[in-house]
């Protein structure tokens, strides 16, 4: 199984709204390359949310969840 399916598939057992890490995910060290590369894909589709200047992700309530839009100052 990819790694890509992996996080999938974990993702889709947590509930919207949930904070996620790379420890949630529980793989490899010589995997972590994968697992960013995995998690940045999601985020670009809309399946997860990632919390700014963090390493946290959080799952959409829905697909089509809107963009962190940076306050105007």
């Amino acid at each position: 199984m990819s790694i890509m399916q992996q996080v999938r598939e974990r993702i889709e057992q947590t509930q919207p709204g949930q904070l996620l890490t790379y420890a949630y995910f529980q793989i490899n060290d010589h995997q972590l390359e994968a697992l960013a590369a995995a998690l940045s894909r999601l985020t670009k589709q809309g399946v997860i949310n990632r919390l700014p200047h963090s390493p946290t992700w959080s799952r959409s309530s829905s697909r089509a969840a809107p963009r962190y839009q940076r306050p105007t100052t």
